[in-house]
């Protein structure tokens, strides 16, 4: 897997971008030894049972001990995972504090059978039943304490007696037709479900007969099943729409998903789950802009659980709806050239002067180019793809060289960026000519031009600096590095090191101090700072041309990644202010996504420490994107 790969499938080759680590994870852990949890970052942690028990959950059972909420919240969680025998005492406590006695009575009798205190758990049901009267949900709870006693004649009464007083319950039904389907077959499930659809409020059991009508190829028939159902649940849950969405899937019946199920979906009651099967629908039936902006609702939830999955949609309607692939239109695309002057990450933010050094009235001026590209397959067509490992290294590469000579010279570096009216950056797959480079001088004069180029058709990749001075014209300096693209940092960074050095030896440009420096970029994580600058490169030409949100793919990867590299580099002030610019860009092309951000920005501003005036400049930007309200640093 290439480095690209390794960052842009989610996982990284380096702890911390993608996934922080725990020291007391061991690599060779299975997955059934981990606790998933979400940090406020929204970043996955898995955790050692041991350590999130430990550290966790017994200290928080404790602190929300006269919380009833919160307590029960946690001993569910507890449950969930696997800690039944941590909590008897906080259901216990539960138990004693809740003024919901159905629920602390229900939770506490779990906990207990889970435990093998079938006594105990008998006592507490009846003893609740005793002084709130009959519940399906507690009957049923009995009824598996007669179960796991083996005396399954007594169970199987309680139980009718739990549907009498509530056919809707999940669990039960679900027991009381399994029972019967083992007695007697498909003709005594449909018998038992059909028994209880006719106790006072069932809907449930209509719910279980439709798939049931699905299943004999009866569509009609199950949709007056549904229709049965959203009469008699007004408000029908999560767990109802999904079934419903993903029967008729299974079945084919795509239309009537939407059908039957959008008019009562609800994005905050019903989210993800159901949402998902809807999204799927869309898609099937190719109607990608409804599905899109229900991928783009649901992100506005801002649940950390779903993520993974509306990640995975939005960039499979990436692929669907962007128009990659050859160029079919007989007139050659517009190619137009963007300056850059500055580091690319400034862009969109104010009070940016002084973290470049000043520069001489007429400074050594540098010029350079996107890289071209050698590849293992060359096309002589135009073609509209996604940003590739090339294509980062190309533009990324030549950025960052100016990044170094911007903050860390007196010198003036530009690169000139190629890129199609409206639809994204020019990809050269052949070697810059020397001509070429001369006559982009005579548009904008430089002391020297760097010509950048890839070599990617082997396995060992290469990359070159040729440096030309355009008076003569002749090359005076080539600088090559060899990398295995698996692991491009350390050789990127040298290229990088080394063209400056020769510049600054060679030229009349000097060292400078300036308020940030490219030498706060760890070595190792090098490639990710190439690789986040040319994100931040496409965030500008979105800016900068009509509808340039269709250029972008995968934005969410995009901010993502920045606000990993933000968390992993806490010394890098760059990092920091090319996050907080990607927000400014989003909201400057009219997106949305920038809000999803907003306290993870604050949060972060506010733990790590900057400069006085890099600080000033994050404060700032953060009032300009969210409102002065959002401004949260203490400029010190």
């Amino acid at each position: 897997m290439s480095f690209f790969k390794k960052l842009f499938s989610g996982k990284s080759n380096k702890k911390n971008i993608e996934e922080p680590s725990c020291s007391d994870l061991g690599k060779t852990q299975s997955k059934d030894n981990l606790v998933k949890v979400h940090d406020e970052y929204g970043r996955e942690i898995h955790i050692d049972r041991n350590v999130w028990l430990d550290s966790v959950l017994i200290g928080n059972l404790e602190k929300n001990r006269d919380n009833p909420d919160e307590l029960y919240s946690m001993i569910l969680s507890g449950l969930d995972d696997g800690f039944e025998v941590h909590l008897q005492d906080a259901s216990a406590r539960l138990y004693e504090i809740d003024p919901n006695k159905e629920r602390s009575a229900c939770i506490y009798a779990i906990v207990l059978m889970k435990n093998k205190c079938l006594k105990q758990a008998e006592k507490i049901l009846k003893e609740t039943m005793s002084v709130i009267g009959g519940s399906g949900v507690l009957l049923t709870n009995l009824a598996k304490v007669y179960a796991m006693r083996n005396e399954h004649g007594t169970a199987e009464t309680i139980l009718w007696s739990a549907l009498e007083l509530d056919p809707n319950q999940d669990n039960a039904l679900d027991w009381y037709s399994v029972i019967h389907h083992e007695r007697g077959g498909k003709p005594a499930y449909i018998d038992a479900l059909t028994k209880v659809s006719k106790l006072s409020g069932a809907w449930r059991p209509h719910l279980w007969l439709a798939r049931e009508s699905l299943e004999r190829g009866d569509k009609d028939v199950a949709i007056s099943c549904y229709e049965e159902v959203f009469l008699r649940a007004k408000n029908p849950n999560s767990q109802v729409l999904q079934q419903i969405s993903g029967d008729l899937g299974l079945k084919g019946h795509i239309e009537d998903i939407l059908t039957v199920v959008v008019p009562h979906f609800n994005i905050e009651q019903h989210g993800f789950s159901v949402g998902n099967n809807l999204i799927k629908a869309f898609i099937e039936l190719k109607r990608y802009q409804e599905a899109k902006s229900l991928v783009e609702a649901l992100f506005m939830q801002k649940r950390s659980d779903w993520k993974e999955g509306l990640n995975y949609w939005s960039d499979e309607l990436d692929n669907l709806m962007m128009d990659f692939g050859p160029v079919e239109d007989n007139e050659p695309p517009k190619v137009t050239l963007m300056p850059i002057t500055k580091p690319i990450w400034l862009h969109k933010l104010n009070s940016v002067d002084n973290i470049i050094p000043a520069k001489m009235s007429k400074p050594f001026t540098i010029l350079t180019t996107s890289g071209s590209c050698s590849l293992k397959e060359n096309h002589d067509e135009i073609i509209i793809q996604k940003t590739n490992e090339e294509g980062s290294i190309c533009r990324g590469v030549p950025l960052s060289f100016c990044d170094k000579l911007n903050l860390e010279t007196n010198g003036q570096a530009t690169m000139v960026v190629p890129f199609f009216a409206n639809a994204g950056f020019v990809f050269c797959a052949k070697r810059h000519e020397v001509d070429w480079a001369i006559k982009l001088t005579e548009q904008m004069p430089c002391d020297i031009i760097v010509l950048p180029h890839l070599y990617a058709d082997l396995d060992i990749w290469r990359m070159e600096f040729r440096i030309f001075e355009p008076t003569v014209p002749q090359q005076v300096k080539t600088i090559t590095v060899e990398f295995n693209p698996e692991q491009p940092s350390l050789a990127l960074k040298q290229l990088v090191d080394e063209a400056c050095l020769y510049i600054t030896e060679s030229y009349s440009v000097k060292l400078a101090n300036g308020l940030v420096s490219a030498s706060q970029i760890t070595p190792d994580l090098f490639a990710h700072y190439v690789d986040a600058n040319e994100s931040c490169l496409a965030l500008s030409l979105a800016c900068n041309i009509e509808d340039g949100a269709s250029t972008l793919y995968g934005e969410r990867h995009i901010f993502d990644r920045l606000l990993a590299l933000a968390l992993e580099e806490p010394n890098s002030d760059i990092h920091k202010m090319m996050l907080i610019s990607a927000m400014a860009k989003n909201k400057a092309y009219s997106s949305d996504i920038y809000q999803e951000y907003e306290k993870k920005l604050q949060k972060l501003f506010k733990e790590q420490t900057s400069t006085s005036m890099v600080s000033t400049v994050l404060n700032n930007a953060l009032g300009d994107i969210y409102g002065r309200e959002a401004c949260s640093l203490i400029i010190e």
